[in-house]
């Protein structure tokens, strides 16, 4: 048998972020532990940290011409439905 031609997200992940910056690194991680602190600060869940941290890699990812962006995009956007849902701020 050949090689496998199955979804691997170890090296999709890899070739998402491959060829960053340094500065473009100390971003998205400044960004990310401010996102942390603040669910902290103000006693958010998990899934509001996840996805407020998906969405901040999203916008990147697309800001760098990243196909990848899709992957986080969705679980941006599911996460953010079901929080919305969940709030009942799909009424407003």
């Amino acid at each position: 048998m050949g090689t496998s031609h199955g979804f691997d997200p170890r090296s999709q992940l890899r070739a998402a972020f491959a060829g960053w910056t340094v500065f473009e690194r100390l971003w998205l991680l400044l960004f990310c532990s401010t996102a942390v602190y603040v669910s902290l600060a103000m006693g958010g869940t998990t899934l509001e940290l996840v996805a407020s941290i998906t969405g901040m890699i999203t916008v990147v990812l697309v800001a760098k011409g990243r196909i990848s962006n899709y992957y986080f995009g969705l679980v941006n956007t599911v996460l953010y439905a079901y929080l919305a849902y969940a709030s009942g701020f799909y009424l407003n």
